[in-house]
Parts: structure tokens; sequence; C-alpha cells
């Protein structure tokens, strides 16, 4: 059984088209979802979420290359 909570602050409401995205595999979508849940001016730091996740730079670099593959992500480098 599935429970599902009543929720009224603290959450992040995401499509079903990003939930059911059958091109990703399970880990890049919970990163996806991650991502999503962050606030819109947020700069995502690689590093800091390798260190948050616990996540090698190469799997890293493998879940950014399919999440650019797919349209949820691109890259754009802040100097």
């Amino acid at each position: 059984m599935i429970i599902k909570r009543r929720v009224t602050k603290g959450f992040v409401q995401i499509p079903n088209e990003v939930v059911r995205d059958k091109r990703l595999a399970l880990d890049e979508h919970g990163l996806l979802h991650y991502l999503l849940s962050l606030p819109d001016d947020w700069e995502v730091n690689l590093k800091q979420l390798e260190t948050y996740w616990k996540i090698g730079r190469d799997k890293r670099q493998r879940i950014f290359r399919a999440l650019r593959r797919s349209g949820w992500a691109q890259l754009e480098r802040i100097t």
C-alpha cells in the first residue's frame, strides 16, 4: 500500500510528464526531482551535489548527460 499524506507547506509539485519520463533511470529521476525542489534562483554546484548525494564525478556526469540529452537540464557555466 502507498501512503499519501496531505501536505500544506514545504513541498514541490512535479508534473506527471517529468515523473513518468521513461528515458531516465531511477537515479537520474532522483537527482532531477531534487533539483526541481530547489528555489528558482539556486545555482547548482556540482561538487556540492557529489558530496550531498555521496556520488562520484563519473556518476554525476552520467546523470547530467542524461538530463541534458532528455531536455530536462542545460549547461550554463557561471564564472
